[in-house]
């Protein structure tokens, strides 16, 4: 078996600044922060992350820690004209900005693309917003759940026999990773290219290539999808089920017709329904699909969830237990690819010391494994110092900034 190597860096040296809010651009920065960049909020008390308000709430928290541990902290007012020439500075001596503001906000600010790209020719910015910077919906504006809305993952979202469900917090997650990924792409750019670029990046267009089986279908065929719920189209039997004392479900997967008669056998072919069905097609399950979800439900209920997966996994069936976030932080395996990480979660005396936050979901079995140090997400302008002092600015300067409220 080939052993994971030393880690090292795979982005030192790189420094984003992260004007994002809330989770969408965040969430990317901070992939990017466990791949070795160095990610610099540049925020304010003036307009303070909603994520971070409310910090002696434990859950408030926990969503702010959750993707911004490691990362550095600056306070400015980029309202005023002094805070923008601290960003412009900054600027400077950075590679990558990303911001999800809405559309023209960073033009407002006198921070659009074309200001900072005279600051610096090689600076990449990633702009992520509801529907993008240009266009006649530019203008949307709105957190996961309209970008869910508006990329139809929602209409998709929830039982046959009723409206579209809500789909929340994960969505900003998937628009992170193509912010992340919208770095990446512009550091090669600029590898090959030797300046920079400007990536508009629309959260719409991130959610509805997620579904893009759904379009084409419809393209295609003119026809719909229908809402499922609990079921996969077409696979009968297929689902999450709760197993003996209800608090634990499994899921089971049905792809094809072996997996049914794989199932048949485990289950029992003296059970009246599944005799008759036992040589039925796919269409016919699927016609009686009520009938079998009922046969496995009875069967899964006298099970517990692990004896339940146990003999499905015999069977040659795939299945997996449905785990809450306790079990997954219990989980061995995922501890041993080392994939959560404890982080400084201190909110004064009454809080946590610690709390876990998430790795990288990869591990590089060859060649030079990035590192994934994950330090204590940052207090307000924590860094704002050092940062400073690093771009040009004496302690005088931060000083006489702080006394006019420039910075916090």
């Amino acid at each position: 078996m080939i052993k994971p190597l030393e880690r090292q860096s795979l982005l030192n040296g790189v420094r984003i600044l992260d004007f994002g809010r809330v989770a969408a651009a965040p969430s990317g920065t901070y992939l990017l922060a466990l791949l070795g960049a160095e990610v610099i909020r540049v925020e304010s008390s003036t307009a303070l992350d909603s994520y971070r308000k409310g910090d002696a709430d434990a859950k408030s928290s926990s969503l702010f820690t959750s993707i911004n541990a490691g990362k550095k902290s600056v306070a400015v007012n980029l309202k005023t004209e002094a805070g923008r020439q601290v960003a412009l500075r900054m600027v400077r001596e950075a590679d990558v900005i990303t911001e999800n503001f809405s559309p023209g906000t960073m033009i407002r600010l006198g921070l659009g693309y074309e200001v900072v790209r005279e600051q610096n020719p090689q600076i990449i910015m990633i702009s992520a917003s509801t529907s993008g910077q240009q266009g006649p919906g530019s203008r949307s504006a709105g957190y996961a759940p309209i970008f869910a809305a508006l990329g139809g993952l929602a209409d998709i979202t929830g039982y046959n026999d009723s409206g579209p469900a809500l789909f929340g917090r994960a969505v900003d997650a998937r628009v992170g990773v193509f912010v992340a990924l919208a770095a990446l792409v512009g550091l090669f750019w600029r590898q090959r290219e030797g300046v920079g670029c400007y990536l508009d990046l629309s959260a719409q267009e991130v959610i509805a290539s997620l579904i893009g089986d759904v379009l084409t279908e419809v393209s295609a065929t003119g026809i719909d999808s229908e809402r499922v719920g609990n079921e996969t189209l077409g696979h009968a039997g297929e689902g999450c089920y709760v197993c003996a004392g209800g608090a634990e479900w499994v899921f089971l997967e049905l792809e094809d017709d072996r997996d049914w008669q794989s199932l048949v056998t485990l289950i029992g072919k003296d059970n009246k329904i599944l005799s008759v069905l036992a040589t039925a097609d796919s269409a016919e399950r699927w016609d009686r699909r009520r009938d079998v979800e009922s046969v496995v439900e009875g069967w899964m209920v006298r099970r517990t969830a692990t004896d339940a997966l146990r003999s499905l996994q015999a069977a040659g069936l795939s299945a997996g237990i449905v785990r809450d976030a306790p079990q997954l932080f219990a989980d061995l395996h995922l501890r041993s690819r080392n994939f959560w990480r404890s982080v400084d979660f201190s909110r004064g005396t009454n809080g946590p010391a610690s709390t876990i936050a998430i790795g990288l979901p990869a591990i590089w079995l060859e060649g030079s494994t990035p590192k994934t140090p994950v330090g204590a997400a940052p207090l307000l302008g924590a860094d704002t110092e050092t940062v400073l002092l690093g771009v040009g600015l004496s302690i005088g300067d931060i000083e006489r900034l702080r006394q006019e409220g420039v910075l916090d």
